[in-house]
């Protein structure tokens, strides 16, 4: 028995559904809900994608397979997928759990982490759901390790304290000088770089509440993204699929 996020769904047959799920104890696993697509079905709601649910597991040795025996409702995510900009975020979010393996060591952080995102994304108003995005890269690359350093470049290593020579350039997997960077690069304003540091150690919900220009919002997007990309060594591809709505 234990707490689960369903991040994938998928057809076996005629009525069984394949169910991926962030476990609050066992990271990542696949299970199966045996006749989840007949429209009686009481897993039939509570399989459906980004729920919040207390499952209960069967799991075969033999097979070395789990099986959904019942489920509860902790949480039913019902005003998230209206919103398309919401839901590619949440979207977003499945891929970058789904292929970093739950965070690694971190799988605890991790379930709690997007908890905590799905519960603020059906609270707060769409045009501040970008701020969710941002918040969840960034407690992402805390957790795993992968924190970027704003003290020096980490390609040649050099001080970054002075204002105006941080950047980020695709494919690394931190901040740059002005030396290292090329014609591609984003710049980080010092405003930019405040932001993040004045949101590192406050709760999401508070952190989502700290606001940067729409223009800065969208590179620090785009940096942050980049740096996560390298870091589960895979491209977004629901951020690309989100283009023009993100």
């Amino acid at each position: 028995i234990t707490q689960a996020i369903i991040l994938k769904t998928y057809r076996i047959g005629e009525i069984h559904k394949g169910v991926t799920m962030l476990t609050k104890d066992l990271g990542i696993i696949h299970a199966i809900a045996h006749g989840a697509w007949k429209t009686k079905s009481k897993l039939r709601s509570f399989t459906q994608l980004f729920n919040c649910i207390k499952v209960y597991l069967y799991y075969n040795p033999v097979k070395q397979s789990y099986k959904i025996n019942d489920a509860e409702s902790i949480l039913l995510y019902d005003t998230v997928e209206p919103s398309l900009k919401k839901y590619y975020i949440i979207s977003i979010c499945a891929e970058v759990t789904l292929k970093s393996s739950g965070g690694g060591e971190s799988v605890g952080e991790m379930y709690y982490l997007f908890l905590n995102i799905l519960t603020i994304l059906e609270k707060i108003n769409e045009q501040d759901a970008d701020f969710v995005l941002i918040q969840s890269f960034r407690r992402f690359l805390q957790m795993t390790g992968y924190k970027p350093d704003f003290n020096y470049c980490s390609q040649c290593g050099k001080d970054l304290a002075k204002p105006g020579e941080i950047y980020y350039s695709e494919g690394m997997n931190g901040f740059i000088c002005s030396h290292c960077r090329n014609m591609h690069a984003i710049p980080l304003s010092p405003g930019m770089c405040r932001y993040l540091e004045m949101t590192e150690k406050v709760d999401l919900i508070k952190a989502v509440c700290y606001k940067v220009e729409r223009k800065s919002e969208k590179m620090l997007i785009t940096a942050l993204s980049g740096i996560v990309e390298t870091c589960i060594e895979s491209p977004l591809v629901s951020m690309r699929s989100g283009e023009g709505i993100l």
